[in-house]
């Protein structure tokens, strides 16, 4: 992708190099001068691609960090499931004792 935006700024820059050069006015200075613009619009469009290659690296981490920790969360709950579940068999286990207790 960086390769193509690069491409397309160059074809920017060429395509206005070749509409000054038809208004038969064309001075080295302005020929200079849309070069410079078009390398500086590629420098941009650089600077741009770097910062949303960035910006993804930093999804993706996120997006894995999100993942994570919700896969803990999930066996947390489970684990939290299984904890209640032992509980009340203790408890239906205690009070079958108590009742035989008393029965006695």
């Amino acid at each position: 992708m960086k390769g193509t935006t690069m491409k397309k700024f160059a074809m920017f820059g060429a395509a206005c190099l070749l509409a000054i050069g038809a208004s038969g006015c064309v001075t080295t200075g302005d020929l200079e001068e849309v070069r410079a613009m078009a390398e500086q619009a590629a420098q941009d469009a650089a600077a741009a691609q770097q910062s949303a290659n960035a910006a993804e690296r930093k999804a993706t981490a996120a997006q894995s960090t999100a993942s994570e920790a919700n896969a803990r969360a999930t066996r947390a709950e489970e684990a939290a499931n299984a904890a209640e579940q032992c509980c009340k068999a203790n408890t239906e286990r205690m009070n079958r004792m108590f009742e035989k207790s008393m029965q006695k």
